[in-house]
């Protein structure tokens, strides 16, 4: 009698104090930590360092698309959200480059808590959640795609859940709703994603569904965006004739090489994985959603016409969900399964990190060698580069505390203007007739006035394109830059680029 007392109150014992569980969120929020280290200290990529200059001057009076950011095709929300971070950093003394990838490692961290409280719970999906917004994201982490998608999860899960006949929360609706605006308002092309979402789901429960909460405030953030937009930044549509017209013919892509690139068979994969959870009635709804995403992300990928990896990052991440989903009824009920994923997150978000830091050491960035050049002869003044590339000068400028003496962050629109200027002469003739002859002068005369204001110590020059495209020819045929140039002495060759002195 007395060991059978003994063995019930052991046994009420584990029962009252159980041991972690491993199959609740707990790997999911140390894949998260562990993924935070790495992601934290992530260093700048070009386009964030060039937004947060354009932040920082953007905060000194300077005003976008005229001072700055002249000929910059992304549309204003990117750089408010810069402005807004660059501002909090001036209060703590911290750059808002710097304070950027932990705002962003926040949002991914209210994201997963989102996403636990909306879609049904599973420490696997938790884990796999964290895989696709941290380590997937990799040298794209922070990028305009992947705020996107970490903005609009807890809203693709709750459309999901209202599918099933339990709708949101007002608060809560109206919470999701709000930050899926912002992040699908990051590129008009993201909209596809909100209509998509809501016509299933008006097939699913009726057109009144468009009604809902959720459906009015993600729509009236967009109307409310482009109206600030037009009251904010009016030059932004003034110049967007032309950028539309000149962008296409930028770095263009064949279309058949984005229909055909590696990255298809993992949209492929992902939405048959998703085709197979359809009688999983708890589930299903949710793989409907995110396969639904991922399509539009892919039409928005394709109407981008560039192919480039970070257009590729929210479909390629949404698939991997899908994958995951299927997989779930397997891994589940597995212990090790979670913590495994989440040791392999940290360990990938490592990987991705150290990738991010050579990118930045390899041509055409060639960071370091830059770096010495300009902090040799350069220190606490100007410098400019004339170069179709941003990641030429970004994060050169920010990280020798420099000047950028250029109100075009680079001159991609040059080698666009001249893409069949070679086709059928030789040599190439720069500004001699052409329909961009008025605004290459204003290009050119825009170029001077802010040449002639900061006097830039270097001058990065970019070596002649495959293709034919000079830019130093180019500057020399105005006689303002001839004279200039003429003036300089030739410092250094690094990489594609020649490196001058003004003095």
């Amino acid at each position: 009698m007395a060991s059978t007392t003994t063995m019930t109150t052991a046994t009420a014992a584990r029962t009252r104090t159980p041991g972690l569980d491993l199959t609740g969120p707990v790997p999911a929020v140390l894949a998260l930590a562990g993924c935070g280290v790495f992601a934290a200290s992530l260093p700048p990529v070009s386009d964030h360092a060039w937004q947060f200059y354009m932040a920082e001057r953007a905060l000194d009076g300077a005003r976008l698309y005229i001072d700055v950011g002249a000929a910059d095709m992304h549309p204003p929300l990117f750089t408010w959200l810069a402005m807004a971070i660059a501002a909090i950093g001036r209060v703590v003394h911290v750059s808002g480059l710097t304070l950027y990838p932990v705002f962003v490692l926040c949002t991914v961290a209210a994201t997963l808590f989102a996403w636990w409280r909306l879609a049904p719970r599973s420490g696997w999906m938790a884990a796999v959640i964290v895989a696709a917004l941290l380590p997937m994201a990799g040298p794209y982490y922070g990028q305009g795609e992947h705020v996107a998608l970490v903005f609009a999860l807890p809203y693709l899960a709750g459309a999901a859940r209202t599918a099933q006949g339990r709708p949101l929360g007002r608060s809560a609706a109206l919470a999701v709703a709000l930050a899926a605006g912002i992040g699908l308002a990051m590129k008009p092309h993201f909209a596809l994603v909100w209509v998509g979402v809501e016509a299933w789901l008006a097939t699913r429960r009726g057109m009144r569904s468009l009604l809902r909460a959720e459906s009015i405030t993600i729509g009236t953030v967009f109307v409310l965006y482009v109206v600030a937009s037009l009251l904010l930044t009016p030059t932004l549509f003034q110049i967007l004739p032309w950028l539309l017209r000149l962008y296409p013919q930028f770095a263009p892509v064949p279309f058949s090489s984005i229909i055909l690139d590696g990255w298809l068979i993992l949209l492929v994969a992902g939405l048959v994985a998703g085709w197979t959870v359809r009688r999983d009635e708890r589930w299903a709804p949710l793989a409907h959603v995110l396969g639904i995403t991922a399509s539009a992300m892919y039409v928005a990928l394709l109407l981008q016409g560039k192919g480039w990896g970070y257009h590729w990052y929210p479909v390629s991440a949404l698939s991997l969900i899908l994958c995951g989903l299927a997989i779930r009824p397997y891994l589940d009920r597995l212990r090790m399964a979670a913590p495994a994923l989440a040791l392999l997150a940290a360990f990938w978000m490592h990987a991705q990190a150290d990738r991010t830091t050579r990118l930045l050491v390899t041509d055409p960035v060639m960071l370091p060698q830059l770096m010495d050049v300009v902090e040799r002869h350069a220190a606490g003044r100007s410098i400019v580069a004339y170069s179709h590339l941003l990641q030429t000068a970004f994060p050169l400028v920010n990280l020798t505390a420099t000047r950028w003496a250029s109100p075009y962050a680079h001159l991609w629109m040059l080698p666009a203007m001249y893409a069949d200027a070679w086709a059928g002469r030789e040599p190439v003739r720069y500004r001699d007739t052409g329909e961009w002859a008025a605004l290459e002068q204003q290009i050119l005369d825009r170029l001077w006035a802010q040449f002639e204001l900061d006097r830039p110590a270097i001058i990065i020059l970019h070596a002649p394109l495959a293709n034919g495209f000079d830019v130093r020819t180019w500057l020399e045929s105005d006689e303002r830059f001839a004279a200039s140039l003429a003036a300089t002495t030739t410092l250094t060759h690094i990489g594609r680029y020649v490196v001058v002195r003004t003095d």
